[in-house]
């Protein structure tokens, strides 16, 4: 599913979307398994150190996984 290039998102730091308790799942276990799919996704960027985030794109990044029925543990 790809992400609309006009809508910029609702960019915050992981540490203040952690401590917002907003996240469904424990957000930095998430970053850590599926970083790199998250990042294609596009709910979660890098700039520089720093990972940020955007709570809509990831709903839908957890929408996505479980179309394609998969959880959030990857498979290996």
């Amino acid at each position: 599913m790809a992400i609309s290039t006009n809508d910029p998102g609702k960019w915050i730091s992981v540490s203040q979307y952690d401590r917002s308790d907003e996240s469904p799942v424990n957000i930095r276990w998430l970053i850590f398994h599926r970083r790199e799919e998250m990042r294609q996704f596009g709910c979660l960027l890098k700039l520089g150190k720093r990972l940020l985030i955007d709570h809509d794109r990831l709903m839908l990044f957890l929408e996505d996984l479980d179309r394609r029925n998969e959880g959030i543990v990857p498979r290996h």
